[in-house]
């Protein structure tokens, strides 16, 4: 689902935001808010700030297709999952990782996420160095 909002003479109609009572018709000029006026009317949706994200897993990211593929995965508890991955990992390469950590950045951006800090699990003796 791709967030959505209605844009009509360069103007947000009748939007409630996050923190402040009432709704409020936001005008923009540009990609910049220029007013921001207190409206009678509902319904036009909620302006939250931008999202961050601050536990994310971009190793493991769009790794269910292929683990989906093996066969049924009953995951009732974190170590059945961590099981799972295991059974991923012979896929796993930089340039495996570097695309489906680019794949969950871009869908978390479209989203409306703008900060996310991540984790990576790497299993080898040699681990792989920044830009690799």
């Amino acid at each position: 689902m791709k967030a959505k909002y209605v844009v009509i003479n360069k103007m947000l109609k009748a939007v409630a935001i996050a923190g402040l009572e009432g709704s409020y018709d936001i005008s923009l000029e540009g990609e910049r808010i220029s007013a921001l006026t207190p409206s009678n009317a509902r319904g036009g949706g909620i302006i939250t700030p931008l999202f961050a994200d601050i536990h994310v897993h971009l190793d493991k990211t769009y790794t269910f297709p292929r683990i989906a593929a093996k066969g049924p995965a009953k995951v009732e508890c974190l170590f059945d999952a961590i099981d799972l991955m295991s059974t991923d990992r012979e896929h796993w390469s930089a340039d495996d990782i570097r695309a489906r950590a680019t794949r969950g950045l871009e869908a978390a951006f479209a989203q409306g996420v703008v900060a996310i800090r991540t984790h990576v699990d790497w299993t080898e003796p040699a681990f792989p160095l920044p830009g690799q």
